[in-house]
């Protein structure tokens, strides 16, 4: 019996469905082909990636959650510090 196939996320069918397209085009797209699909994956890439932080949001722990946010919080300070100095 062959297993269901699960519905494939819309930025894995584009890189699939790109892949396919450069591998009939001999690896070697025009510069138009490379435009609409980098085009294409920066419209899918802000999409996604919304939803991605908020799953991984949901699946951390309140103490992971405190960890990512000094860490985020550490990084932002030594940016601001570096800048200060270098002025």
């Amino acid at each position: 019996m062959q297993r269901p196939q699960k519905k494939r996320p819309p930025w894995k069918q584009t890189l699939i469905c790109t892949h396919a397209r450069l591998s009939l085009l001999g690896n070697q797209p025009p510069q138009r082909e490379i435009a609409e699909v980098q085009a294409h994956m920066r419209m899918v890439g802000k999409k996604v990636g919304k939803l991605g932080s908020k799953a991984r949001a949901a699946n951390l722990t309140a103490e992971e959650r405190r960890e990512s946010a000094r860490k985020a919080a550490q990084a932002r300070w030594a940016k601001a510090k570096r800048k200060k100095v270098s002025r």
